[in-house]
């Protein structure tokens, strides 16, 4: 009789046992098949349409890339730039970090970094750069002006092994590219305005009109020592080409000097008064006045440049250019104050001083004819520069 009871205690023992591994078993393919469900939710790519900031839908070609590339990661590489290319939707900052997962913020110093935007104010410009990439610009009604991108700069922003500064050229890497030193690369880049000199350090800083151009302020590790970095469209501008030539001794004649892309008004003013009278320092100049000028800045040691080409993209020269101490000053001479064409040409340089932020002295006829000697001193030493 006892063997029986336990015979039937040992039968329930183990069906006991089998049951609580079977429950434990379902338990875990439960959790299990739970979180594979939330997995699938959390990371499935959405087919909804995105909003671009009034761009439009979401592309159905990018949608169909992303699915495929979850499941085909070689097929996210081969054909990425191709789905870019083919899809031309105008992406803002923001959409832009919808797509990659990021903070408008990040975006936006991203973009900077690339020297493809400067931040001006509260508000973000396109460089040169940024605008050979494809950026430009949109009003919003609310919210004004803001910037929009093709999707093909995607391909760019989404690799995350890539240093947005790779392709940024140091003054080494441009004097090789136009087969010059780096230092005289810098003194060529500060004469155009676009790098200065520290006051107390070594080294060069950007400047404003450089910031526009995409240029990147760095610093030597070692050193600490500032230095200027570019995007590599740099090679291709057209001034920094000419001033390259220029300081190479590859210089045009005189008759070839005519420039080839000014306004018909600056044309007309130079075939009008062509530059025929010898100042002391051997310009030539075009009137008396500025023989009066460039005299009075030779016989005081200011080192100056006669019609120098402003480092702009509108085709304008300036009547006199100084650099001294890190300083630099044009000077405009107005004449003929009571022709209209004159005036109109006037008001077109003064507007593209003031676009551009430069230092400007402006001259009339009565101050260089009867008050030169105290005018123009005082007026250059309102921008640092010392006549005595």
């Amino acid at each position: 009789m006892w063997g029986k009871a336990l015979l039937v205690l040992a039968i329930l023992a183990i069906l006991g046992l089998v049951g609580y591994f079977i429950l434990k078993f379902i338990v875990l393919v439960v959790i299990l098949v739970g979180i594979g469900i939330w997995a699938y939710f959390r990371y499935k790519p959405s087919p909804e349409p995105v909003d671009h900031d009034g761009a439009g839908d979401h592309p159905k070609k990018i949608i169909e890339w992303r699915q495929r590339s979850e499941t085909e990661p070689e097929y996210r590489w081969m054909n990425r730039r191709h789905v870019m290319e083919v899809t031309s939707k105008e992406l803002s900052a923001t959409a832009l970090a919808k797509e990659l997962k990021k903070s408008p913020h990040d975006v936006h110093q991203h973009l900077s970094t690339m020297g493809l935007i400067i931040r001006t104010g509260n508000t973000w410009q396109l460089t040169p750069a940024g605008q050979s990439k494809g950026g430009s610009y949109r009003e919003h009604a609310k919210y004004g002006r803001y910037i929009v991108w093709p999707e093909s700069l995607l391909a760019e922003l989404d690799d995350a092994d890539q240093d947005p500064r790779q392709n940024l050229l140091t003054a080494t890497s441009l004097g090789k590219a136009f087969n010059i030193p780096s230092t005289r690369m810098n003194l060529i880049l500060s004469e155009l305005g676009w790098i200065t000199k520290p006051n107390d350090i070594k080294g060069w800083q950007i400047t404003e009109p450089g910031k526009r151009l995409g240029g990147i302020q760095s610093n030597y590790k070692d050193s600490g020592c500032p230095y200027v970095r570019w995007p590599d469209t740099i090679v291709n501008n057209r001034i920094l080409i000419s001033s390259i030539r220029e300081s190479k001794g590859e210089v045009s004649t005189r008759q070839e000097d005519k420039p080839q892309n000014a306004a018909q008004d600056e044309l007309q003013f130079r075939e009008k008064f062509p530059a025929q009278l010898r100042a002391k320092d051997g310009h030539y100049v075009r009137s008396k006045a500025e023989l009066i000028i460039d005299n009075f800045l030779y016989e005081a040691e200011i080192a100056h440049a006669y019609e120098r080409q402003l480092p702009v993209k509108e085709e304008t020269y300036c009547d006199f250019y100084i650099q001294k101490g890190g300083k630099k000053v044009y000077i405009e001479y107005w004449g003929y104050e009571f022709d209209p064409k004159y005036l109109a040409r006037k008001q077109k340089k003064i507007e593209i001083y003031k676009k551009y932020g430069f230092q400007l002295i402006e001259l009339t006829d009565k101050e260089v004819v009867s008050s030169l000697d105290d005018v123009l001193p005082k007026k250059l030493r309102e921008f640092g520069i010392e006549t005595e």
